[in-house]
């Protein structure tokens, strides 16, 4: 019996090796904010990750197989900053020596910015790390719903850290809640993002999510939403300012010279992301989904890095139960909609916190975020291609 298990273990390595390339590691669940639209279920728990988990989580993913030969490891899911630099420098030796012979590892941080000072910018740069900051926008709009416990807004804290940040040469990304404050706003907000220039701004629409019952886009005019876009996008074309996350993909899906093909999303293919929370817990797909607990889904992990293999997590009902509605989303999705080129077939959280179930197509998000957006970019393109006026400063061939 024992040979039968190192057998399945190699065929399932053979089957799904090396396809992780984003490992999230929860440091803690703990955040010092409360956002109104925030989706952690436990920001108050101040565990720790102990160093014994990260080496059993590098170890577990080395054992099975599943780390691609690059692989970025996310520090997310509460406020990485609160624990402390020499946590981390431990926690980043003990990954490169338990993954770092086959990976090569690039380290992230998605931070609200609230801390960062100057010994962090020399641990970050030390470190080669990356740096996302989460900023809405001007302060109209950043404290309308990023505050502190105290229920004060963090806007000044957060751009003193992002300016720091940027001062120092990290060069951080910039990711913005769009809500419908946003679009009450939307001059200042184009005006402020082409100030702030940063390298990147991603644009993530309120979900409905996981702690997050309801969103503010929920009731958001369709028409005032799609003005908002194409005000920015059209602004984002003509200037290069800011640089768009979405439009950077429309546009490398612009490029594809090859048989049209529809790429699964990577939240919705097994093992493509894999989230270790904070106690060792293995949870898959969308990261939001650990801990998510609605009627038909408990955001339990589906193992655990200490004592399940990856046979186990393939051979539990639960994630065979979860992997089977997911594709059956994903195929509703393939038969039925015109963007699943270009989407894959959304994001499992999405679907399941607006309608607690997986196997669903349409959800009010892939409505804004994937639906319109999408038009919004190509019609902006094929009007700047059609003008040639050679004012665009985003890169199309």
């Amino acid at each position: 019996m024992a040979k039968l298990g190192q057998l399945g273990e190699l065929v399932n390595r053979k089957r799904y090796g090396g396809r992780t390339d984003l490992l999230v590691l929860q440091g803690t669940p703990f955040c010092n904010l409360d956002c109104t639209y925030c989706y952690l279920p436990s920001r108050d728990d101040k565990r720790r990750m102990s160093h014994e988990t990260v080496a059993a989580a590098g170890r577990w993913m080395a054992r099975a197989g599943l780390a691609a030969k690059k692989m970025t490891v996310v520090w997310h899911a509460g406020e990485p900053m609160v624990l402390p630099r020499d946590w981390y420098a431990r926690a980043i030796d003990i990954l490169n020596e338990t993954l770092g012979k086959n990976t090569k590892i690039t380290h992230a941080f998605q931070t609200n910015g609230v801390l960062v000072n100057e010994e962090w910018c020399r641990f970050f740069r030390d470190h080669k790390i990356k740096v996302g900051v989460s900023m809405d926008g001007p302060a109209v709009i950043h404290d309308a719903h990023r505050l502190t416990r105290s229920q004060i807004g963090t806007f000044k804290s957060v751009i003193k850290g992002y300016r720091l940040l940027a001062h120092e040469g990290l060069d951080p990304t910039v990711i913005a809640v769009v809500s419908k404050t946003t679009l009450r706003h939307k001059d200042a907000f184009i005006r402020f993002f082409d100030d702030l220039n940063p390298r990147q701004l991603g644009l993530n629409f309120e979900e409905q999510e996981g702690e997050n019952a309801t969103s503010t886009l929920d009731t958001a005019n369709d028409r005032e939403m799609e003005q908002f876009l194409t005000k920015l996008v059209g602004h984002a074309l003509r200037t290069g300012r800011p640089r768009l996350r979405e439009m950077e993909a429309m546009i490398q899906v612009l490029r594809y010279s090859g048989k049209p093909r529809a790429l699964r999303h990577q939240e919705n293919t097994p093992f493509r992301i894999v989230t270790i929370d904070a106690d060792g817990g293995f949870h898959t797909f969308s990261p939001e989904l650990a801990g998510a607990a609605v009627a038909n889904f408990d955001g339990s992990p589906f193992g655990n890095v200490f004592q399940d293999s990856l046979s186990d997590i393939l051979a539990d009902p639960r994630f065979r139960d979860t992997q089977r509605e997911i594709d059956l989303g994903v195929a509703m999705c393939a038969q039925n909609c015109k963007y699943f080129r270009i989407c894959g077939g959304g994001g499992p959280s999405n679907k399941l916190g607006e309608s607690g179930r997986f196997d669903i197509a349409e959800t009010r998000h892939c409505q804004i975020s994937m639906k319109l957006l999408s038009e919004v970019i190509l019609s902006e393109i094929e009007q700047s291609l059609r003008k040639d006026t050679g004012k665009t400063k985003i890169d199309l061939k």
